[in-house]
C-alpha cells in the first residue's frame, strides 16, 4: 500500500495522441504519460525545471509507442522523456495530460498537449515557495506544448500562440497560472468548447 504522504505519486495520467492510429502522421502510435520519478533517474540531456526549494523528486513527461503490429501493447524500448519538473514535496504534483478532443487538423489546439501541475504544497494551507504566481516556474500552472515538434533537435515544441511566449521572465509553456492543485481538466464538447479546470486545495 502507498504511504499516506505518497498518495500523489506514481503514474499520474496518460493521453493518446489524436494521430496515434494514423500511419505516416507525427503522432502515429504515440501516447504520453506523466509520472513521478527519482532525481537520480534523470537521463543526460533532459531539461529539469527547478526552483529555490528542495529537489525531492521529479514529475516526468514521457512519450511511448505501441508496437506497430499490436496497438494494445506498449513497446518499452521507445520511451522518450520530454522534460522533468522538480517537486519539493509529495503532494500537489503534476496531474492530468490531455489533448483537446474538439480540435481538428488546422485548429490551433490540434496536437497540443495540456498538463496540469500543482503548487507542490499541502497540509500547512499555503504555497510556501510562492510558486503558483511565479512566472519563472512550472508549479501551480496549466501548460501547453507540442510533444511531436522535434525540429532542430528539440525534445518538444512550444506553440507560438501560447499567451506568454516572448514575454520576459515568463516560461513560454504557461497557459494558465495561479493554481493550487488543478487535478482535472476537461473540454466542453458543446457550447463554446472551453477548457474546464477543477482546482482544489486551501
Amino acid at each position: 500500500a502507498l504511504e499516506v504522504n505518497d498518495r500523489h505519486k506514481g503514474l499520474r495520467s496518460f493521453a493518446f495522441h489524436p494521430e496515434w492510429k494514423s500511419s505516416g502522421k507525427p503522432g502515429y502510435r504515440k501516447f504520453y504519460t506523466v509520472s513521478t520519478e527519482t532525481v537520480g533517474s534523470a537521463p543526460a540531456g533532459v531539461e529539469v525545471f527547478k526552483g529555490p526549494y528542495p529537489d525531492a523528486f521529479h514529475c516526468v513527461v514521457a512519450e511511448w509507442r505501441t508496437y506497430a503490429g499490436d496497438f494494445t501493447r506498449i513497446d518499452p524500448s521507445t520511451r522518450r522523456e520530454l522534460f522533468r519538473i522538480s517537486m519539493n514535496g509529495p503532494h500537489h504534483n503534476a496531474d492530468q495530460l490531455m489533448f483537446d478532443p474538439n480540435a481538428k487538423p488546422g485548429n490551433d489546439n490540434y496536437g497540443k498537449l495540456f498538463l496540469t501541475v500543482g503548487d507542490g504544497g499541502y497540509g500547512d494551507g499555503r504555497d510556501k515557495y510562492d510558486s503558483a504566481q511565479n512566472t519563472g516556474r512550472l508549479l501551480g500552472k496549466i501548460l501547453r506544448f507540442n510533444p511531436t515538434d522535434t525540429s532542430g533537435g528539440k525534445r518538444y515544441g512550444i506553440p507560438s500562440t501560447n499567451p506568454f511566449v516572448g514575454k520576459p521572465g515568463w516560461l513560454p509553456h504557461i497557459w494558465a497560472l495561479g493554481l493550487r492543485h488543478p487535478q482535472n481538466i476537461a473540454f466542453d464538447t458543446g457550447g463554446a468548447k472551453q477548457l474546464i479546470c477543477f482546482d482544489i486545495g486551501q
